[in-house]
C-alpha cells in the first residue's frame, strides 16, 4: 500500500513544526509549504492525498490557494484558521474546502479530520485520493432538501446571485451561502453548475 501524503501549507514555523509532528506520528508523509505559491508547486508535483490549508498566508489567501487548487484537482482540503467568523467558514467550505478547524486546536482533532476525509474521499481499494460519489435515491434527495433549499435552488436555476437571491428572499448574503454549502452536502457536489444539473437530472427522470 502507498504511502498517504499529506501536504501541511502553514507560515508558522512553530505550528507547522507541531502539526507535522503529530500526522507524521500517524504514518503520514508530510510535506511542508510556508506559502500560497509553494503549496501550488508542490500540489502539482506530489498530487497528496490531502491539504491542510491556513488561510493567512504571506503572499495569497488560502482561500485563493483553495480555488486554484480547485480548477484541476479533487483532493481534500482542509481549512485551518485563526479566523472564525461563520462568514469566513461558509466562504472556505463554499470556494471548495471539505473541513474548517479553528485555531487554536487540538493537533489531535486536527489528525481525527484528516482521516476523516480521507475516508469520505477513497474508494475501498485505497490508493491516492479520488471522489467515489454514494448513489442517493432522487426520492431521497427530494426529503432531504428543506423548502427554502429547493426555493433558492430553484432561484439558483434562474441564474440569480447569491446577492439577488438574498434580496428575494429578505436574508444576507452570509444566510445565501449558508445555504448553499447545506445543498451542495445534500446533493454531493462541489457547485452551483452541478447543483443545478444535479437537480435538473432528477427533474427530468420524473422525481419531482
Amino acid at each position: 500500500m502507498s504511502e498517504t501524503v499529506v501536504l501541511l501549507v502553514e507560515d508558522d514555523e512553530d505550528i507547522r513544526e507541531l502539526v507535522a509532528g503529530y500526522l507524521e506520528n500517524e504514518g503520514y508523509r508530510v510535506e511542508e509549504a510556508d506559502s500560497g505559491r509553494r503549496a501550488l508547486e508542490l500540489t502539482e508535483s506530489l498530487r497528496p492525498d490531502l491539504i491542510v490549508l491556513d488561510i493567512l498566508l504571506p503572499d495569497m489567501s488560502g482561500f485563493e490557494v483553495c480555488v486554484n487548487v480547485r480548477e484541476k484537482h479533487n483532493m481534500p482540503i482542509v481549512f485551518m484558521s485563526c479566523k472564525d467568523e461563520a462568514e469566513d467558514i461558509i466562504s472556505g467550505l463554499t470556494l471548495g474546502g471539505d473541513d474548517y478547524v479553528t485555531k487554536p486546536f487540538d493537533p489531535q482533532v486536527l489528525v481525527m479530520r484528516v482521516k476523516a476525509n480521507l475516508r469520505r474521499y477513497r474508494g475501498t481499494g485505497g490508493g491516492r485520493a479520488d471522489i467515489q460519489p454514494v448513489r442517493i435515491p432522487a426520492e431521497q434527495l427530494l426529503q432531504a432538501l428543506t423548502k427554502r433549499e429547493e426555493e433558492i435552488m430553484d432561484l439558483m436555476a434562474l441564474g440569480l446571485t447569491n446577492e439577488e437571491i438574498a434580496g428575494r428572499l429578505s436574508v444576507s448574503v452570509g444566510t445565501v451561502k449558508w445555504f448553499n454549502t447545506q445543498i451542495f452536502s445534500k446533493l454531493d457536489v462541489k457547485s452551483r453548475a452541478q447543483a443545478i444539473a444535479k437537480m435538473h437530472e432528477i427533474r427530468n427522470a420524473g422525481s419531482f
